[in-house]
């Protein structure tokens, strides 16, 4: 689950990188530089400040707590039993 959160928090900080570059068209070549060279200094960084940071918990509220998802045709939300077994034959 720690690599899905890594993932994207690193989207969304390429994303943001990119579109404030994108933005700097009229600054000198050297600011965009710069700029992308701190959006890459932080992607490098992510893996390990969010392995060696704290976890953090979102509790939940009991009455969302108890909404579940099933899916349709069984009641269960189990997918439907699938008999593999060969017919005819030995």
């Amino acid at each position: 689950m720690i690599e899905l959160s890594i993932l994207l928090k690193a989207t969304v900080m390429l994303g943001l990188g990119l579109i404030a570059a994108r933005l700097f068209v009229r600054a000198q070549a050297a600011v965009r530089h710069l700029w992308l060279a701190a959006t890459l200094a932080t992607l490098a960084v992510l893996p390990v400040l969010a392995l060696s940071g704290p976890a953090v918990t979102i509790e939940v509220p009991a009455k969302y707590a108890a909404i579940s998802f099933v899916a349709r045709g069984t009641a269960d939300g189990l997918p439907p039993k699938t008999d593999l077994t060969p017919k005819g034959g030995s």
